[in-house]
C-alpha cells in the first residue's frame, strides 16, 4: 500500500512539473512568436518549392491565410525570381547559407535576403529566408554616391591643383594637381614631396609637415619631365576616412612671378628714366653756366686779339690767345654733348632719307676703321623720311658703327647695317633701352649688329649712363649722348646682346608728319662782314659779365647799343618807345621774362621787330617764334662775327 501511495504521489507530482513546464512552453513560444512579428525582418520558413510554410507578419495589405501556402515567387517582382530560385537551390544542394537583393512586388521596397538551411539527421528538409529591408540604407547609398560624384566634380573643377596626403604621400589628387605636374590619372598616388619638388624643397615640405604648420608659404615645383617651376603651398590638417591628414592646395606662381619681374623691370626702367631726366636737368643747367662762361671766354679772347694788332713782338701772345680760343671752342663741343645727353641741345631739324645717310657714314668710316672689319649694307630705297638734326644723326651713326668695329677686337668680323619702317607700341616698352615720352607708332629703324664679344647683361643696364665706359679711362659720353640725341627726337633704343655672340642696336625715330625748322648752330666764323653797321640795337641777357663783352664787341661795330638785364626791361624799353630799335638781341633764359615770350610781346606792339635769339639750348621749342617774323638763332657760345653776321642779314634792305 505504501509503495502505490508513493507511486500515486510521484505521478502527481510529474503531472505539476509537465503543467508548469506546459505554461512555461506557452509563453516561451507566445514570447518567441512575438519577437518574431515585431522583429524588422521578414521570417519565412518554406519548403524546397518555395511554399511558405511559416511566415512571422504578412506582407502590408495582406494576411497570413494570404500568404502561408503560397510560392515565395508570387510576392516578388520577377526580376528577382531567377536569383530566388539559384539562392534556394544553392541552400538545399549545399547546405550553405546564401543570400540575394529584390524589390519586393507589393511595398516596393528594397531588400537583402538572407537564405538558410534548416537540417534534419543532416538533411536540409527546409529553408528560412531573412528579408532585411534597406530601402533607406540603400537611399543613403544613392545620396552619398551623389555626393561623393558631387564632390568629385566639385573637386577636379577646382581651379588650384589639390591632394590629400597622409605622412607626406598622397592618397588622392584631383585633375588639376595631375596636369600642373604632368602625370596622368592615378599615377601620383603614393608618391611623396621628393619627386614633386627640389630636394630643398621637400625638406621644407616635411618640416612643415612635422610641425604642422598651416601657414602659406613658397616652394618649387617639379614636373614629370624634370622642370622646376614656382609654386605656393597652402596646407591644413584634416580628418580624411577617419584618419589623420593632410590637404593641401598648390598654384603654380610662374605667371606672377613674370608679372613681378616684369613690374620690377618697368620700375626699374622708370627710375633710370628719373634718374636720366635729373641727370638731365643738371646737365642743361651746368651747360646753360657753362656756355655764358665760355662766351665770356671767347669774347675775351677775341677783343685782346684784336687790340694787340699784327705786330711781330706779339706773336707768342696771339699764340696763346689762339690756343685759348681753340681750347673754349673743344670745351663748347663737350658742353653740346652735355646737351645732347639732356635732350637739350641746339638741333637744325630737317626732313631726312634715313638710308643716305647711313650710307654716307659707312662709306666715311671705311678708312678709319679696323681693317678686319666687314661692312654690309641693307638700305632699301622708298623708306619715308624722318626728321632730324643731320649732324647729330650722323653722330648716333657714327658712335654706334664705330662701337660694333671695336667689339670684334681687331678680329675678322662683320658689322651690318639695315634700315627699314616699324611700328612701335606699349608693349614694346619692355625690351627698349631708351623710352621717349611717347613712343611713335609708325618709325624708320637704324640697325647696328656685329659678331664682337657681346655685352654682359649687367652692362648692358649702365651702358647710357653718362661717363661709363668698359673703354679706357676719359671716355663715357658716347652712347650717353646717343641716348638724349634718340631721345629728343622722339625715338626709342633696343639693345639686344648675348656675351660671346655679339650685339645688335636698333635705333627708332619717328616717320616724319609736318615741317621742321631747319637753321644750323653758328660757330665757325662767317663770311666777311662790312667794317661797320649802323643801326640802333636792344641787348637782353642776365649774365652782367656776358652782357658787358657783346656791349664792347657790338659798339665796336659801330652799333647804337641799350641794354637790358632781363627779358621785362628789354619789353618795358620797347613798349616806351617801339619805333626806338632796329633790332632786338634776346637770351632766351632770363629771370622774370624770357627771351621768346618777351619777343612774342614786343611784336603784339611792332610785328616787323628783326630779332636774334640766343641760347645753349635747342632752337625747336621756338621753332614758331622763328617763323612769324625776321628772326634769327645762335647757339651760345658764339664769336663776335657770328653774331655780328645774324645782324647784318636782319638788317639788310628787304
Amino acid at each position: 500500500m505504501d509503495e502505490l501511495e508513493n507511486l500515486r504521489g510521484r505521478i502527481v507530482e510529474l503531472e505539476a512539473r509537465a503543467a508548469e513546464q506546459s505554461k512555461l512552453d506557452a509563453a516561451l513560444r507566445e514570447r518567441l512568436e512575438s519577437v518574431a512579428r515585431n522583429a524588422p525582418d521578414y521570417i519565412i520558413e518554406m519548403d524546397r518549392a518555395g511554399v511558405i510554410t511559416y511566415m512571422n507578419r504578412p506582407a502590408p495589405g495582406r494576411t497570413l491565410a494570404d500568404m502561408l501556402g503560397s510560392n515565395v515567387e508570387e510576392w516578388m517582382e520577377p526580376g528577382a525570381r531567377p536569383a530566388f530560385a539559384r539562392t534556394l537551390a544553392h541552400v538545399f544542394e549545399r547546405g550553405e547559407p546564401a543570400s540575394y537583393e529584390s524589390v519586393g512586388a507589393v511595398s516596393g521596397r528594397a531588400y537583402i535576403n538572407r537564405v538558410g538551411p534548416v537540417l534534419e539527421n543532416g538533411q536540409v528538409t527546409r529553408a528560412i529566408l531573412i528579408t532585411h529591408d534597406v530601402t533607406e540604407l540603400k537611399a543613403a547609398e544613392t545620396r552619398l554616391r551623389e555626393s561623393e560624384g558631387w564632390f568629385r566634380t566639385l573637386v577636379d573643377g577646382y581651379f588650384d591643383a589639390l591632394a590629400v596626403s597622409e605622412q607626406g604621400r598622397i592618397i588622392e589628387v584631383n585633375a588639376a594637381w595631375e596636369k600642373l605636374f604632368g602625370y596622368g590619372p592615378g599615377e601620383m598616388i603614393g608618391l611623396t614631396p621628393a619627386a614633386l619638388t627640389t630636394p630643398e624643397g621637400a625638406a621644407i615640405v616635411m618640416e612643415h609637415i612635422k610641425r604642422g604648420d598651416e601657414s602659406a608659404y613658397e616652394v618649387p615645383g617639379k614636373r614629370r619631365d624634370g622642370s622646376i617651376f614656382p609654386g605656393e603651398v597652402h596646407a591644413r590638417n584634416v580628418s580624411y576616412r577617419g584618419r589623420p591628414a593632410r590637404l593641401s592646395f598648390f598654384r603654380d606662381l610662374s605667371e606672377q612671378h613674370r608679372a613681378r619681374d616684369e613690374r620690377q623691370r618697368l620700375e626699374q626702367k622708370m627710375l633710370d628714366a628719373q634718374k636720366l631726366e635729373t641727370l638731365g636737368v643738371l646737365a642743361g643747367g651746368i651747360a646753360h653756366d657753362f656756355n655764358n662762361l665760355l662766351q665770356v671766354m671767347l669774347g675775351n679772347v677775341e677783343l685782346a686779339t684784336l687790340e694787340l694788332g699784327s705786330h711781330p713782338a706779339q706773336a707768342g701772345v696771339r699764340r696763346s690767345l689762339d690756343q685759348a680760343r681753340e681750347a673754349a671752342l673743344r670745351a663748347s663741343e663737350i658742353v653740346h654733348q652735355m646737351l645732347a645727353y639732356s635732350g637739350q641741345g641746339p638741333r637744325s631739324m630737317s626732313a631726312i632719307a634715313v638710308s643716305d645717310v647711313v650710307r654716307e657714314i659707312a662709306e666715311l668710316l671705311l678708312v678709319s676703321i679696323s681693317k678686319n672689319t666687314e661692312i654690309t649694307l641693307e638700305l632699301p630705297d622708298g623708306l619715308p623720311t624722318t626728321f632730324a638734326d643731320p649732324s647729330q644723326l650722323r653722330q648716333v651713326i657714327m658712335n654706334l658703327i664705330t662701337n660694333a668695329s671695336e667689339a670684334l677686337g681687331g678680329q675678322s668680323g662683320k658689322v651690318r647695317l639695315r634700315v627699314g619702317r616699324a611700328a612701335l607700341s606699349p608693349s614694346d616698352a619692355p625690351d627698349l633701352a631708351v623710352l621717349p615720352a611717347e613712343l611713335p607708332p609708325d618709325a624708320v629703324f637704324i640697325e647696328v649688329d656685329d659678331d664682337g664679344v657681346g655685352i654682359r647683361e649687367d652692362v648692358v643696364r649702365r651702358i647710357f649712363d653718362p661717363f661709363y665706359s668698359t673703354k679706357f679711362p676719359g671716355r663715357g659720353l658716347g652712347l650717353a649722348s646717343v641716348a638724349g640725341i634718340v631721345r629728343a627726337h622722339g625715338g626709342a633704343i633696343r639693345v639686344r646682346s648675348v656675351p660671346g655672340h655679339g650685339s645688335t642696336f636698333t635705333v627708332y625715330l619717328p616717320v616724319a608728319t609736318g615741317s621742321a625748322a631747319s637753321r644750323a648752330p653758328a660757330l665757325a666764323p662767317p663770311e666777311p662782314l662790312p667794317a661797320k653797321l649802323d643801326a640802333r640795337v636792344l641787348f637782353a641777357d642776365d649774365e652782367p659779365r656776358l652782357l658787358e663783352l657783346v656791349a664792347r664787341s657790338l659798339r665796336a661795330a659801330g652799333l647804337t647799343l641799350t641794354t637790358a638785364r632781363d627779358g621785362l626791361e628789354a619789353l618795358e624799353a620797347v613798349e616806351a618807345d617801339p619805333g626806338g630799335f632796329d633790332v632786338v638781341i634776346l637770351d632766351l633764359t632770363m629771370p622774370r621774362l624770357g627771351g621768346a615770350e618777351s619777343l612774342r610781346k614786343m611784336r603784339a606792339l611792332r610785328a616787323d621787330l628783326p630779332a636774334v635769339l640766343l641760347s645753349g639750348y635747342s632752337e625747336t621749342d621756338i621753332a614758331g617764334d622763328l617763323s612769324r617774323g625776321p628772326t634769327r638763332f645762335l647757339a651760345k657760345p658764339f664769336l663776335a662775327d657770328a653774331l655780328l653776321a645774324c645782324l647784318a642779314e636782319l638788317l639788310q634792305p628787304a
